[in-house]
């Protein structure tokens, strides 16, 4: 069985183009969407979605894996906007269930948003982690796409 991680070395999954009004891909984030900040999520657009995706995943960790966001069966949509949440939160590196915006004391990290397309709506409660999420949607994806920045 593939994991989701391997979502990024899969050559039969098609590419979702990702990207955010708010930041320039390989940019920095800017405060707002940090925990300094207003710690609310930026907006991504996601494009070329297949026809026969169900739902979409979203997670967002940094190079470190720790994970700031993790949210699943977001209903198929070419636009998750700001400081919006539809579908379901899963548990972050910090045991919330919401977004968390990185700290401004670690500048310098890299991150990435990932957006998965499924074939199915899963059937799966909030509380759980990434990991977990990974192994219920790993023979869900079909499309896979994502969005680097800095901090």
């Amino acid at each position: 069985m593939m994991s989701a991680n391997d979502a990024t070395r899969a050559v039969d999954f098609k590419v979702l183009q990702i990207s955010c009004d708010d930041i320039v891909e390989n940019g920095a984030l800017p405060t707002k969407f940090s925990g300094d900040g207003e710690n609310i999520n930026p907006s991504f657009s996601v494009q070329h979605i297949p026809q026969e995706a169900k739902s979409l995943v979203l997670v967002m960790l940094d190079e470190n894996e720790k994970v700031y966001w993790v949210i699943w069966n977001i209903p198929v949509t070419h636009h998750i906007r700001e400081n919006e949440t539809h579908g379901i939160i899963g548990v972050n590196s910090f045991g919330h269930q919401h977004y968390d915006g990185p700290l401004n004391e670690l500048s310098g990290l890299s991150y990435t948003v990932k957006v998965y397309a499924l074939k199915s709506v899963l059937n799966i409660t909030s509380g759980i982690s990434l990991p977990e999420l990974e192994r219920f949607m790993s023979d869900e994806i079909i499309a896979f796409g994502s969005f680097d920045f800095k901090n």
